[in-house]
């Protein structure tokens, strides 16, 4: 399913948004590390209210990959996905 199907499907599954456009659901995981790393994946298109640890965890998160992502590689230096086997297309 890509970004554009998203907004529909969540629609459907959790009704009408309230006046500010927002729907609020309730979720639970076993770990506000677990909790980060599901909900990571859906970037800005949701917040998080509380648990502040799941907060806390989900900014952790976004500071590691702006660290390793946010910069343009340097000339001659070892790449991320280098060191990691990864690539991409």
């Amino acid at each position: 399913m890509d970004d554009a199907d998203l907004g529909p499907r969540l629609l459907e599954l959790l009704g009408e948004p309230a006046e500010d456009g927002r729907v609020r659901v309730e979720l639970r995981s076993w770990s506000a590390h677990a909790f980060a790393g599901e909900l990571a994946g859906i970037g800005g298109m949701v917040e998080v209210v509380e648990p502040p640890e799941a907060r806390m965890e989900l900014a952790r998160v976004g500071e590691e990959l702006s660290r390793m992502y946010g910069r343009p590689a340097v000339r001659g230096s070892k790449s991320p996905s280098a060191s990691h086997g990864a690539s991409a297309s």
